[in-house]
């Protein structure tokens, strides 16, 4: 067992944000219940220093690479707690977790690699059932509402408050009792992007475009800093704490909702008004150029409401920048759409694509469960829970800043 080895590695399935702007995010009651689980681990009576606590993804600090963290912890990691929701067994990046901590335990050679696993009902299940599923419904066998209602319905109100400190120490006493009496080495997991076909069953996903209004390196204006551009907009890095392109940030981050993304830069494509629902991520420094102007206040001109411009501001901003800044925002018409730091980037851009969505489905009709078929288009491989193990391909990876496991 090393010093950077989490306890558990909590896996659930992000959901949507709602289109109220001052509505709580839905995941809050995962947050809230990874800090209620973390605490029951560390008052276990057999729990013993040197383990670091749980990992779970919000600990990812902003600008780091969310694949290379995730990477990190689940090779690191004893024990992977999946919160089961419809939304679990229907997505693809969930499963992605599951499959790959799996893949771990068999090509490490782990006795048993199914008690390494110690899933939770979250909430109601209305589709298939997960392979260990009698494994959720036992860890709450005691407790007859949790069968019927999920762990997050105990946890949210006060009558149910007994059952759910019961539930949750059930699953401490478990996750203590696997980590301690077995501990793991970190060992290697598969590559998520190296899966292969074999191994996947077949899905489309809905794709999901993000736009980059950026200038090169050698088209910027003379007095500004090239390091944060390349020769493609899409290399685009506005802030110093950026481990990836701001277009690759935004891939992964609508990846986690479920869709395939297109990134390319502004104008690549012509798609007119069978243009798929998306977001333009502008740099203000992108019309000082009289031609990238034009392009641009022909493009969001002629936009579909589904395609959603966000203005992004990095350092230094001064008053040419703020200048560029305001003629961005007047040319698109939204005068809060406008992010200054990575913060607000991981705040912003999951209501956005959620919005954006909104507004594809409703302009092209049709029920919830057709709409979305609506917008998927190329074939893409899905993981699924069941089914062979896919091949571990040993990677090494940078170290990422900040906090990623146990931090």
């Amino acid at each position: 067992m090393t010093d950077n080895s989490s306890c558990f590695f909590l896996s659930y399935a992000h959901s949507p944000p709602l289109n109220l702007a001052s509505a709580p995010d839905p995941d809050d009651w995962v947050e809230e219940f990874f800090a209620d689980l973390n605490a029951a681990v560390e008052r276990h009576p057999s729990w013993r220093p040197g383990l670091g606590p749980g990992f779970y993804d919000r600990q990812i600090p902003a600008g780091a690479n969310w694949k290379e963290s995730i990477s990190r912890a689940l090779r690191s990691t004893q024990v992977f707690v999946p919160l089961y929701s419809s939304g679990y067994v229907e997505r693809t990046w969930p499963a992605t977790e599951w499959v790959r901590f799996r893949a771990r335990m068999q090509h490490a050679g782990v006795a048993e690699p199914e008690h390494r696993f110690v899933p939770v009902l979250w909430t109601p299940l209305f589709s298939a059932k997960p392979p260990d599923f009698d494994a959720a419904l036992a860890l709450g066998a005691d407790q007859p509402d949790y069968a019927d209602n999920g762990l997050q319905a105990l946890m949210r109100f006060r009558p149910y408050q007994d059952s759910y400190r019961a539930v949750l120490n059930n699953l401490a006493n478990r996750i203590v009792t696997v980590a301690h009496e077995s501990p793991l080495q970190p060992s290697d997991v598969p590559d998520i992007d190296m899966m292969e076909s074999e191994f996947l069953t077949k899905a489309h996903l809905a794709i999901f475009s993000v736009e980059i209004a950026a200038p090169t390196a050698p088209t910027l204006p003379g007095g500004r800093d090239r390091s944060q551009y390349g020769d493609s907009g899409a290399e685009w890095s506005p802030f110093p704490k950026q481990r990836l392109p701001l277009g690759e940030y935004v891939r992964q981050i609508a990846e986690r909702l479920d869709f395939d993304v297109d990134v390319s830069n502004l104008g690549e494509h012509d798609e007119g008004k069978d243009r798929r629902p998306g977001v333009i991520l502008i740099d203000p420094w992108y019309i000082a150029d009289d031609d990238r102007r034009s392009l641009l206040e022909a493009n969001v001109s002629h936009t579909p409401e589904w395609v959603l411009p966000l203005v992004v501001v990095g350092p230094p901003q001064d008053t040419l920048t703020d200048s560029y800044t305001q003629q961005v925002l007047d040319m698109v018409r939204t005068p809060g759409r406008c992010a200054r730091s990575l913060e607000a980037i991981d705040t912003m851009t999951p209501k956005l694509i959620a919005e954006a969505e909104r507004r594809y489905f409703r302009n092209s009709g049709g029920t919830p469960s057709t709409q979305r078929a609506m917008i998927r288009g190329r074939q893409r491989t899905r993981p699924s829970l069941r089914g062979p193990i896919p091949p571990v391909q040993p990677k090494t990876e940078p170290d990422i800043p900040g906090k990623t496991t146990g931090d």
